[in-house]
């Protein structure tokens, strides 16, 4: 004897309900990825700047602060990483002095404030997904005292 099946009609409706749940999943995986990563990157960021910063500090020339930065940005695209270098003389109220070289030493007078200011556009993974921003900018600062 046959009987006729109740599900008969809902043939199919657990591969939907699967393919409707795991693609959500997959994107709440993916933003856990993509969070993971910008963090790393503003980790490497933060950690490029207090470098840079340190260099600066103790009076090298601006090209040797720059590599010092550059090289310690492991994983990121250095190409692409911007970098500000200026000083302040009024306590950090205004850093409106851009630092330069001053023959052997930068020229930020000995207990001014220097500021390492670092920005790289994190490309989004996301954004090949999803339509729209393919990039986060991320920024760093680091202020201390030339000694």
């Amino acid at each position: 004897m046959h009987r006729p099946s109740v599900m008969r009609g809902h043939r199919g409706a657990a591969l939907i309900e699967f393919a409707l749940s795991s693609s959500l999943l997959f994107l709440l995986l993916l933003g856990i990825v993509e969070f993971g990563l910008i963090f790393k990157d503003i980790q490497v960021l933060q950690q490029a700047a207090r470098v840079g910063a340190r260099s600066a500090a103790v009076g090298n020339i601006t090209s040797i602060i720059t590599a010092h930065t550059r090289n310690s940005a492991i994983s990121l695209d250095t190409s692409v990483l911007g970098m500000t270098l200026k000083y302040s003389t009024d306590n950090g109220a205004t850093f409106s002095n851009t630092l330069g070289d001053g023959g052997a030493q930068n020229n930020a007078p000995v207990g001014s404030l220097i500021r390492v200011h670092l920005y790289y556009p994190h490309t989004l993974l996301t954004g090949y997904i999803i339509p729209g921003k393919t990039a986060k900018d991320l920024t760093s600062d680091m202020v201390v005292l030339r000694e």
